[in-house]
């Protein structure tokens, strides 16, 4: 029996109506706040925060909402049960300008991940033009602040949480009591990318790049431009605390200075204290001259700062702990 064309035209039209008709949609998941009255959860008497344990309804959230004037600008998170990875994650620009961030993570897990398969993570080099999970590469004012607390943190995306990317994303991001820690053996183990903003560490935080997840091992087999601990360093500070940097990563250090508009600077504040301990290791400092500013290379060393090194530590270039220092014109040194 032959079906006549009007038959087979609505027999069509009625398949496209199901297909794009009636598939559902997936909405934002905009969170309801709740007024902390005392400052008992986020540290500000009056601001309003939201329980989650969703990176979906974090970043939707962060994008709908806009704080109170009791919450100064701040959108506060605040963690009920552990994170578990979201293909969101591999999305960016979710920063706005003057719009902050604080996740309270009450010690959880927070899987920086794409997927929930923890021990493979993308191979995404640090130079990747895509500003991931929290991130921005276009302009984000020094007023903005990102900040993670009380939490682990598996990473499998390279940059990690927060990721300020060229000249203009000015972002601060603040690291308290967090560990980090990556979870794929050779990719995405680079915690921290921010250019020219400004990276501040409080309490008590430990970050672990590691090659096959082994301190010991002394192969190259981390991916490179995967490993650094922080690829920009514009400016870090230790504020508070103790912060401890494992890094064994053949192909990588623990700076790569990159995209830096005026040097670049480290500081450890009084009473405060940093340590490294390395294994195998590219180099120390790594600069890509290319892409800076001539400025200098400061030091401002008020507290303790430790680097306990191997035979194997800066070995796979040849140059030793610092390797084309040719716009970081200066070392200036000043121990307090």
């Amino acid at each position: 029996m032959k079906l006549k064309k009007e038959i087979i035209f609505l027999i069509s039209l009625g398949f496209l109506i199901i297909l794009f008709g009636l598939t559902p949609k997936t909405k934002a998941a905009v969170l309801t706040g709740t007024i902390d009255s005392t400052g008992a959860i986020t540290g500000v008497t009056g601001a309003t925060y939201y329980n989650t344990n969703s990176w979906q309804d974090m970043i939707d959230t962060y994008k709908s909402v806009t704080p109170n004037a009791a919450s100064k600008a701040t959108v506060f998170f605040n963690v009920t049960a552990n994170v578990p990875g979201n293909s969101v994650l591999n999305s960016g620009n979710a920063v706005s300008s003057g719009k902050s961030l604080s996740i309270n993570g009450n010690n959880y897990t927070l899987y920086l991940d794409n997927d929930t398969t923890y021990t493979t993570a993308q191979s995404i080099g640090g130079s990747d033009g895509t500003a991931r999970a929290f991130g921005s590469n276009g302009t984000v004012s020094a007023d903005t602040t990102l900040t993670v607390k009380n939490a682990t943190i598996v990473n499998n995306i390279t940059s990690g949480i927060f990721q300020m990317k060229g000249n203009n994303a000015k972002a601060t991001a603040v690291y308290e009591n967090v560990t980090v820690s990556n979870g794929d053996g050779i990719y995405g183990a680079q915690p921290i990318r921010n250019d020219n903003g400004k990276v501040i560490f409080r309490g008590t935080n430990t970050f672990n790049i590691l090659q096959n997840h082994n301190m010991n091992d002394i192969s190259s087999a981390g991916a490179d431009n995967q490993g650094e601990w922080i690829q920009g360093e514009a400016y870090t500070e230790v504020e508070t605390g103790t912060t401890t940097l494992n890094q064994s990563w053949g192909n990588d250090q623990p700076f790569y200075v990159y995209y830096s508009n005026s040097g670049s600077t480290l500081q450890v504040d009084a009473g405060a204290a940093m340590v490294w301990n390395l294994n195998k290791t590219y180099t120390m400092y790594y600069d890509d001259g290319a892409l800076l500013v001539v400025g200098a290379l400061n030091w401002n060393i008020n507290g303790s700062f430790v680097i306990n090194g191997t035979v194997n530590t800066s070995s796979t270039y040849a140059g030793g702990w610092f390797m084309a220092l040719n716009t970081l014109n200066s070392w200036n040194l000043n121990v307090g």
